[in-house]
């Protein structure tokens, strides 16, 4: 049993005892969590105690604080100097499983006496003992995983209230910062990718941020050079031994992070976890290790994405040293196209069999490690040249961790060249306002939602490197459809609008490749967010919200995202064996089933059938298509996998077991 277990031990001994009488002093608040921190320092020896009570009152200085001021650090760190820092660690990850553990007691409460309070009511100055712990004993056992922990139940959010702890969260974010040799940004890039609350991503990012500017480097060059190796191999596995048995931590088709379990005395292949293996404490620290690896090729893929509007370049040595020779990031890099510029030279290549080759398998002799390397763009290139990036990596069965060579390109269109200053090319659609105000958390567009009060406003994203920033409209409706707090569920869209240092401009004045990224992101603002593309709502709302679920579920017109998903349906749908039952016209997809033929919108996915294009509701279900592997040229656009996932269903209907989908038939 070790410590922290032998201490809950003590505490469930105890419970019920609400006494605060212990080494703490007042100061230090009057909870639960006190309570059993003071049972703590009961069980440890006298000369250890006092050292942390001289520790936890410089904690008190420093609670109202969101960072360690002046020589706080290196002072706590003398306070403490009796203390080897295993010591230290046995008790500050079992102080921080006590706040844990607080946290979701708390959160057992709701709603009898805990409902309308903004936080679990953690002490602040639990907040200094997490800055200690990154600064100094990020290398011993426990540390990390606690932080990870606390953070993780601090930033859950609930109904109502928000998040559980968001300052402490914040704090276990500022300990991974301080950990040396920039060794915790891993752990914050996890909490970045998770994040949707647009407080707690603004928090990660000014961390994120003050480290990079610390480095002298921008906040994707940090993420490039601080993402650990996870100790993968040239086969991109990793071995970790738990006795009996061998784990195998794999990165496989340079995209999907595994883990495996082989028994040692057999070599056999596992298909669950040993129960013996999940009580060591070693199988907590690789389950976390597994998280952020995921999280790593995850967060590296969208910092890649951003370099066009960062207007990032690499030299083709700096590219090689940070991407290719790193066991993860190489996994990314390599299924991506780079544009090379030498001189008066230009051309596109990607990394494949160790050489800079393009389409044509032409190698790239002329490249030198002082070449300056961009991320390929579309929009940059005629249409036989994506086309052929697009044939190559269809061959050679390489799925890219972004759209690239099938991204869709935005250009001014007549109509905007009409309007001149604005664009209503994405004007007139009803979009759930929750969705859509975590969407633009997540692409870094700024955005409050809508209610019963004085709260109009208007979406946006600034981009620095181009000196541009961009509006989007939206309108609170007036439908009277709002949430208990008087959110409302749905806005209208409205009016693009561009400027360029805080003064508007014409469409045809914004830079081609800043246009079509910008506008991109509206379009998946509005393809992603509007209810016309939710299967179930043809017989929802009122008259107006079904005229538009009518329009938008079959328009006559695909967005441009819905033509570059045409395109690689063409592709795919042909080399399934449904291939023989499908074919395409128009904007629709055709499925001829036993019962019927099935006509698949292109665009929202959704379905008609013969023989009076009756509608056919079918919610999407995304083990349908794990049940079939599928080659798709790119990862990211969730409605390309709902349509072959319904266009397999569907070509074999007399094999389909849901009632709801029967009923229909």
């Amino acid at each position: 049993m070790d410590f922290f277990d032998q201490l809950k031990k003590r505490i469930t001994g105890k419970s019920g005892s609400r006494s605060n009488k212990g080494p703490l002093s007042d100061n230090f608040g009057d909870s639960l969590l006190t309570e059993h921190i003071n049972l703590l320092l009961e069980t440890i020896p006298a000369a250890d105690q006092t050292s942390l009570l001289s520790f936890f009152q410089l904690c008190l200085e420093q609670e109202n604080k969101n960072a360690p001021t002046g020589k706080w650090l290196p002072t706590a760190e003398k306070t403490l100097a009796s203390l080897p820092y295993s010591t230290q660690a046995r008790y500050f990850t079992a102080i921080l499983r006590l706040t844990i553990d607080y946290i979701q007691q708390k959160h057992r409460q709701l709603p009898d006496d805990f409902r309308g309070q903004r936080t679990a009511g953690v002490p602040n100055w639990i907040s200094p003992i997490c800055w200690y712990m990154g600064r100094f004993l990020s290398n011993e056992s426990g540390v990390r995983e606690a932080l990870s922990d606390l953070a993780d139940i601090g930033y859950k959010k609930m109904p109502v209230m928000g998040s559980l702890a968001i300052k402490t969260a914040n704090a276990c974010l500022q300990g991974f910062a301080l950990m040396p040799e920039n060794k915790g940004i891993i752990s914050i890039i996890r909490q970045q990718k998770k994040a949707v609350n647009r407080v707690i991503k603004s928090s990660i990012d000014r961390i994120l941020d003050g480290l990079a500017a610390k480095n002298g480097i921008t906040q994707g060059e940090l993420k490039e050079l601080s993402i650990p190796d996870f100790n993968l191999d040239e086969n991109l596995m990793a071995v970790h031994d738990f006795q009996e048995y061998e784990a195998i931590l794999s990165i496989e088709n340079r995209s999907v992070v595994q883990l495996q379990w082989l028994q040692k005395s057999s070599g056999k292949a596992l298909k669950s976890t040993p129960a013996a293996v999940k009580k060591d404490p070693a199988f907590k620290s690789l389950q976390l290790l597994q998280k952020e690896l995921k999280d790593a090729l995850g967060s590296t893929a969208q910092s890649l994405e951003a370099a066009w509007l960062e207007r990032r370049t690499w030299t083709q040595k700096s590219l090689s040293e940070r991407l290719l020779k790193h066991p993860v990031l190489q996994s990314i890099a390599s299924r991506l196209i780079w544009q090379f510029e030498q001189g008066e030279r230009l051309a596109a290549a990607i990394w494949q069999g160790g050489r800079w080759q393009n389409p044509d398998g032409d190698t790239l002799e002329w490249i030198q490690p002082d070449t300056i390397v961009r991320l390929w763009h579309p929009i940059n290139s005629t249409a036989r040249q994506v086309l052929a990036w697009r044939d190559w990596l269809e061959q050679q069965r390489i799925t890219q961790p972004i759209k690239q060579a099938f991204r869709e390109i935005y250009i001014v269109t007549p109509p905007e060249m009409a309007t001149n200053s604005y664009s209503n090319r994405f004007a007139a659609h009803i979009i759930r306002q929750h969705q859509f105000a975590a969407l633009c958390a997540q692409r870094g567009w700024k955005y409050r939602l809508q209610g019963q009060f004085d709260s109009a406003n208007t979406a946006y994203r600034s981009v620095p490197a181009w000196n541009y920033s961009i509006e989007f409209w939206v309108d609170a409706n007036d439908l009277n459809q709002v949430s208990d707090m008087g959110i409302c569920q749905y806005v209208f869209t409205d009016q693009v609008r561009f400027y360029r240092q805080q003064t508007q401009v014409n469409m045809h004045e914004v830079p081609p490749l800043l246009f079509s990224e910008l506008m991109r992101d509206v379009d998946l603002f509005v393809g992603v967010c509007s209810i016309g593309n939710d299967p179930n709502w043809q017989d929802a709302g009122d008259a107006r919200m079904r005229d538009y679920w009518q329009h938008y579920a079959f328009a006559e017109e695909l967005s441009s995202a819905g033509e570059v998903r045409m395109d690689a349906l063409k592709r795919i749908v042909p080399r399934l064996n449904i291939g023989p039952k499908c074919r395409f016209e128009g904007k629709y997809l055709f499925v001829q089933g036993t019962k019927h033929t099935y006509k698949i919108h292109c665009g929202s996915g959704n379905i008609l059938m013969s023989p009076n294009d009756q509608y056919l509701c079918i919610v999407p279900d995304r083990t349908e298509l794990a049940k079939h592997p599928v080659y798709l040229p790119f990862e990211g656009d969730h409605m390309l996998s709902v349509i072959i996932s319904k266009a397999i269903l569907l070509a074999d209907d007399t094999r389909i077991k849901d009632t709801t989908i029967l009923r229909q038939l």
